[in-house]
């Protein structure tokens, strides 16, 4: 029995990232592939790291209008939130209790790693895979080599499986380290169409198109993993990376349209511009599958919540700005599906309900494509 070792962002408090990397594991280990995953926690850029780097890029690219937005985010940020509730702290250490629990059903490495002790003693395995997520992205690594595996020093089989830029285009200063890492990968997927011909040129091979990780499980396996929540009986649900007002507005006028509930599961606001909302800030991933589930209606900014919406059958819209960098991720999945309406750029007008959605072409397609990325996984695996 092979053993691979799985290198992908892990331990945080985000459920998209927790549940591509359970599913992952689980899907190798029903293949008869020993799979853990290697216990290293990403170290993100400071603060201030963050915001001189992405000023920087900024202003290179030219776009002005992003660099004072940056600007704003950091020193003002969302003026239309709410201070923190008495009840904030409990919520949130429910919330990572929830995490910490999911955390324990997930196969781990036997040791915890820094970058500095995998460069020093690296793990053994039969294979390494990266992937998924933004796991390429360096505005969130302060070390995206490891992501690349340049600490593997010898030849052992290298795997990228739905791997994530997460950027337009590499930076020409960094452009030599993706190269040289690249082309000592023996197979690359990655999750966006738009990624490919930027990775093909820097490996020098071919990249294979595949499902993000969790779209590798079917609903009714996710809901085996879901907890029971206690919720109204329809609900639009708001599951929002960004926390951004405006999309919470929408979010809250579609409910009042349909007159029911407004469930979020993102940060806290202004209870008195939003009466009756619903805010579940403890849910961890197995509550956010089963609020996701049931619901009449998500709306969101975030990759994974489109894609479990689409997993579930669940009507959605996935509302974004058109300044985010990172659109062509959320863009990318709706179009995989023919469901680009459902895709919405926001232009500070008032928005329709999403139309209704014919799973069964859609759950047709997606079963088709699980397929075709279960199979170039497991033969990337054997050759």
């Amino acid at each position: 029995m092979k053993r691979v070792g799985i290198l992908t962002f892990s331990r945080t408090l985000n459920c998209g990232t927790e549940l591509q990397a359970f599913a992952l594991t689980k899907k190798l280990a029903e293949h008869g592939f020993d799979a853990e995953v290697i216990d290293y926690a990403n170290e993100l850029p400071s603060k201030w790291q963050r915001l001189i780097s992405g000023a920087l890029k900024r202003v290179l690219h030219g776009e002005w209008r992003l660099f004072f937005d940056l600007l704003k985010r950091y020193f003002k940020g969302h003026s239309q939130q709410a201070e923190v509730p008495d009840n904030w702290y409990s919520h949130l250490k429910l919330k990572r209790e929830r995490f910490a629990a999911f955390n324990k059903d997930m196969r781990f490495s036997a040791t915890k790693y820094t970058a500095e002790q995998l460069y020093a003693n690296s793990p053994s395995y039969d294979v390494y895979i990266v992937g998924s997520d933004q796991i390429w992205n360096y505005w969130l690594t302060r070390y995206v080599d490891i992501y690349l595996l340049c600490f593997v020093k010898n030849a052992t089989r290298r795997i990228a499986y739905a791997a994530s830029l997460g950027v337009k285009r590499i930076q020409l200063s960094r452009r030599r380290l993706y190269r040289r890492a690249l082309r000592r990968f023996h197979h690359i997927s990655v999750r966006e169409k738009d990624s490919i011909p930027i990775v093909e040129e820097l490996s020098g091979q071919c990249v294979q198109h595949v499902v993000d990780p969790t779209l590798l499980m079917d609903a009714d396996e996710w809901r085996k993993e879901s907890v029971p929540v206690e919720f109204p009986p329809s609900y639009v649900l708001l599951y929002s990376m960004s926390n951004a007002p405006t999309i919470l507005g929408h979010a809250y006028s579609f409910a009042k349209q349909l007159q029911i509930p407004l469930i979020t599961i993102c940060q806290y606001y202004d209870e008195n511009a939003y009466p009756g909302t619903i805010i579940w800030q403890k849910a961890g991933p197995r509550e956010f599958l089963t609020l996701l589930a049931n619901a009449r209606l998500v709306v969101t900014d975030s990759f994974h919540g489109t894609a479990f919406s689409i997993n579930f059958g669940v009507n959605f819209m996935a509302l974004v700005f058109s300044h985010w960098e990172h659109n062509n991720r959320i863009q990318g999945v709706c179009s995989d599906f023919g469901l680009e309406d459902h895709f919405v750029q926001e232009q500070g007008v008032p928005l329709s309900i999403p139309r209704n959605i014919d799973y069964s072409r859609v759950h047709a397609l997606l079963a088709e494509k699980r397929a075709q990325s279960l199979e170039w996984l497991r033969r990337s695996l054997e050759t």
